[in-house]
């Protein structure tokens, strides 16, 4: 009988785990902060910072024909901070560079997997990413 609890609580909290991975997403990179403070939840990232330098990124797992809706703003003090959205085959299907403007972007996923949200620069400001 305990034995039997035991392999349920392990299997629930792989199930958990490996969910919360294709829900929330991987997160890595190599980069960079002085002075950051950050919030990466769910489907939103969000830092301000002295500097930054490096890449980051988010992984989502997106589905065939869904339609992937990412609200960003980017603030530059300094510097240049590039954000691409790229496919499972790391294809670059969307890039803007120090964008002076919020971004609206709109994109029909053509293939399910795990799509990322990269930031990459040497920058001084901060950003917040928002998507469905």
């Amino acid at each position: 009988m305990r034995f039997r609890n035991i392999v349920i609580l392990m299997a629930l909290a792989a199930i958990v785990y490996f969910g919360a991975h294709y829900l929330v997403g991987n997160e890595g990179g190599q980069y960079t902060t002085i002075g950051s403070i950050s919030s990466n939840m769910g489907s939103q990232m969000k830092s301000s910072y002295q500097h930054f330098e490096g890449t980051k990124y988010r992984s989502i797992f997106l589905v065939q024909g869904a339609n992937f809706h990412l609200e960003a703003e980017i603030k530059t003090e300094e510097g240049s901070l590039t954000l691409s959205v790229l496919d499972p085959e790391g294809i670059v299907l969307y890039s803007i560079s120090d964008p002076q403007e919020p971004i609206v972007l709109d994109l029909e996923i053509p293939v399910t997997g795990e799509y990322r949200l990269e930031l990459a620069g040497d920058h001084k400001g901060g950003y917040v990413l928002d998507w469905e």
